[in-house]
Order: C-alpha cells, then sequence, then structure tokens
C-alpha cells in the first residue's frame, strides 16, 4: 500500500467509506491509546481508535454531560 493509499484510507474526503480503516483500526493493538491521543489532541480531520472526527465529537459531548459540574 503506498502512502497516498493509507492518507485516503484513513483521512477520507467527505462523503467516503471509513469501514476498511474501522476495520484495521479494530485489530490494532493500539486502538484505545490512538483514540486517547486523539481526544487529548483534540485532532479534528482523520480516522483515529476506530472513529472519524463526528464520531469523536460526540464522544466528548457525551463524556462533557456525564461529568459533574466544576
Amino acid at each position: 500500500m503506498t502512502q497516498a493509499e493509507v492518507d485516503s484510507l484513513f483521512f477520507p474526503a467527505r462523503g467516503q467509506s471509513v469501514a476498511r480503516a474501522r476495520a484495521i483500526c479494530k485489530s490494532c493493538p493500539v486502538e484505545a491509546q490512538c483514540l486517547d491521543l486523539a481526544l487529548t489532541a483534540k485532532i479534528k480531520f482523520g480516522m483515529f481508535g476506530g472513529l472519524a472526527p463526528h464520531e469523536r465529537r460526540g464522544l466528548k459531548r457525551t463524556a462533557k454531560r456525564a461529568s459533574p459540574a466544576a
């Protein structure tokens, strides 16, 4: 697989399927750490930890609602 193919797989254009990237992520031994990095570093683009950017935003909103007010 070329670098361009990897880039288009994990950084798909709007509307492209992420199924193949998600399948690769599910078999990766550092999937959870990858997702944690994306959330901590607030990475806005690309597939990380098996989740697309809109899915990561949803996780952050859910976590924010679940956490007690400071």
